[in-house]
């Protein structure tokens, strides 16, 4: 397994420590689409305090409609 976690070097020499820590590329992580949860948590949070945080319906399909319609007026209102 590959992992995408962004180096963090506390080496006052500057060396990574690790076997695989070393292979892991900046470039690479932008290739996969990492540092892009920022959009994410930034639409959430408008979203949330444009119209509010909580749903009030109680099935499924309604929770889905109801916060398909939230996102809908959001776009409208934007």
């Amino acid at each position: 397994m590959e992992s995408w976690i962004p180096l963090t070097v506390h080496r006052k020499d500057s060396q990574i420590n690790g076997r695989y820590r070393s292979q892991i590329k900046q470039d690479k992580l932008q290739e996969k689409g990492y540092g892009k949860r920022w959009i994410v948590e930034s639409f959430m949070s408008v979203l949330k305090r444009t119209t509010g945080s909580a749903l009030s319906a109680r099935s499924e399909k309604a929770l889905f409609v109801e916060a398909g319609l939230r996102v809908l007026a959001y776009v409208l209102r934007r």
